[in-house]
């Protein structure tokens, strides 16, 4: 199970059922020298939607940094992509099997 101790929004998220454990999280096998020896570890990596769960819940600073800069990225990708949709939608094209647009 991928874990952070001490992390109790990462376990409300999950019991919540707003995400789920194993779409959101690999662990992944970390080696490192430490001194004369390698020392392997397992690491949990959380994907971009536990990121932004954990963004919108964290109260902090840096946290309300990252909801700002979050909106204005998803804000700037749904115009785009309405136009992009609108310009699609619009294209009178002789094109059936490619997509050039």
């Amino acid at each position: 199970m991928c874990w952070i101790k001490n992390k109790w929004w990462f376990k409300h998220i999950y019991e919540e059922g707003e995400l789920e454990l194993n779409r959101t999280c690999k662990k992944i096998l970390q080696v490192q020298t430490e001194g004369k020896r390698q020392v392997k570890r397992e690491v949990p990596y959380y994907n971009l939607k536990m990121i932004i769960a954990i963004g919108y819940r964290v109260k902090s600073s840096v946290a309300t940094s990252f909801r700002k800069w979050a909106n204005d990225v998803i804000e700037e990708f749904m115009k785009k992509g309405f136009v992009i949709f609108n310009m699609k939608k619009n294209l009178k094209s002789n094109y059936k099997s490619y997509d050039y647009v």
